[in-house]
């Protein structure tokens, strides 16, 4: 049973998370939206984490369903 403090801390996670991805996608596309664009090395590793990142976001809000 999800209870109000529960609920507050999974939708703060859930907001990080989520802010966390976009910042990361944000860095990719201004990467992307150079003359020459040049990606890093590490964006594969990058899109995985963002993925996972994303993965939890949803699960966290997930979570929140019972309460509609």
């Amino acid at each position: 049973m999800l209870t109000i403090p529960r609920t507050v801390a999974a939708l703060r996670r859930s907001r990080k998370l989520l802010t966390d991805i976009e910042a990361q996608l944000g860095g990719l596309l201004v990467s992307l939206r150079q003359p020459q664009p040049c990606i890093d090395i590490a964006a594969p590793d990058q899109l995985t984490s963002v993925t996972a990142q994303a993965g939890r976001a949803l699960a966290a809000l997930d979570n929140l369903r019972c309460l509609w």
